[in-house]
């Protein structure tokens, strides 16, 4: 770096420039050196073939894989697939009935379960031996409705989601009711007006949202208390301690569009502003999210033929961003126990052959590192 000249008369001046030369230059160099430390090597996707593997809607939430460690559960909608070794290898389970489709699925553990399949007239199928038979189970039924969201907390005690039919074609809205006795008896606790919507689970808590209608609810108990939330959830994700993110976003003049990751720390009620904003095209791009633990997760962005991987673990103040070499991925699904990220792809048009894992790696120590730099790159002095 050559010096600078100044007049004798700016001698003061040339010293605050100097001064701030060397500290942008101290600030390249340990910026760089945090950098190298902080660079990780891409993410490496192991493919998952399973031939006979038909998703009915691979875009949709209502569709993936879920985990408890080892054992795990899929929804294609067009079968019920499980696994015992951490999604390696998966076996069919159930098969739809009467050629309908599987609009919902949730095991409480590794041995028992539930499936929800067809409208008008729809079906509530019963696992109590992690899959390998199912039992159906007679529940009442609503006037013209049809059972089409499940959650249970244990054995007994569950929430679902009922559409009511308006005209033997179009579901008109949305019945929410508990059962106490494993899907036999519901009662209706909400009437939301909105039609057919999508159940976020964890814990006690539980959100129902509604995006083409942009309204959301939300019960921190299990259904004793309801809350209407004060802004909707698109592609929400949440954590039992009520930590969740969601996506907003905004339609451009010319076609593309802006999606935005919020961050609530109360289920829903207030939001802080985006820590991740990404644009594209409206008609080639989709967005999904997975949650890990608070402050940790990871975006998926398929925009103009490429995939995008956005992971943060300090929410969001630092992203690290992966070239994913899969050129349509749709749903982010995660095992958190096993910290590995899970891929849907669609290779063509409502098929898929193959699913792809990650194991998300450990950046606890570059973390700790870039925290000790100031703005002008200077190491923070911490006490022991």
């Amino acid at each position: 770096m050559s010096k600078i000249s100044y007049p004798k008369s700016c001698n003061v001046v040339r010293v605050q420039i100097e001064k701030l030369q060397m500290k942008i230059l101290i600030y390249s160099i340990l910026l760089n050196i945090a950098s190298s430390i902080y660079a990780v090597e891409e993410l490496t996707w192991t493919p998952v073939n399973i031939p006979e593997l038909e998703f009915s809607r691979p875009w949709t939430r209502d569709f993936g894989v879920w985990f408890y460690d080892n054992f795990g559960w899929l929804n294609s909608g067009s079968q019920i697939w499980v696994t015992n070794n951490a999604g390696r290898s998966w076996k069919p389970s159930l098969e739809r009935p009467e050629n309908r489709i599987f609009y919902d699925s949730y095991f409480i553990n590794s041995l028992e379960g539930w499936a929800v399949a067809g409208i008008f007239p729809s079906f509530l199928f019963h696992t109590v031996d992690g899959g390998i038979s199912w039992e159906t189970i007679e529940f009442q039924n609503f006037d013209n409705s049809s059972l089409i969201r499940i959650y249970f907390k244990d054995s007994l005690n569950g929430i679902a989601v009922f559409a009511v039919d308006k005209d033997a074609i179009h579901w008109d809205s949305d019945v929410i009711a508990l059962t106490k006795d494993g899907g036999k008896h519901w009662d209706v606790i909400q009437r939301p007006r909105g039609a057919f919507g999508i159940l976020t689970r964890a814990g006690d808590s539980v959100w129902i949202d509604y995006a083409d209608s942009e309204k959301a609810f939300f019960t921190p108990n299990f259904g004793t208390n309801v809350y209407k939330l004060p802004g909707y959830l698109f592609y929400p994700a949440f954590l039992p301690s009520l930590y969740g993110w969601t996506l907003n976003y905004t339609l451009f003049f010319g076609g593309s569009i802006q999606w935005d990751v919020c961050v609530t720390h109360d289920g829903g009620f207030t939001w802080s502003p985006s820590i991740l904003s990404l644009q594209g095209p409206s008609s080639d791009s989709h967005i999904s999210i997975c949650l890990l633990a608070e402050g940790e997760g990871a975006i998926l962005w398929s925009s103009k033929g490429s995939t995008l991987l956005f992971y943060t673990n300090d929410g969001g103040t630092t992203w690290l961003k992966y070239n994913v070499p899969i050129i349509s991925g749709y749903n982010l699904m995660c095992n958190r126990d096993r910290r590995e990220l899970w891929l849907i792809t669609d290779f063509t048009y409502g098929k898929i052959t193959t699913l792809f894992y990650a194991s998300i790696p450990d950046l606890t120590v570059v973390h700790n590192y870039r925290k000790l730099l100031t703005p002008w790159g200077a190491i923070k002095q911490e006490k022991e």
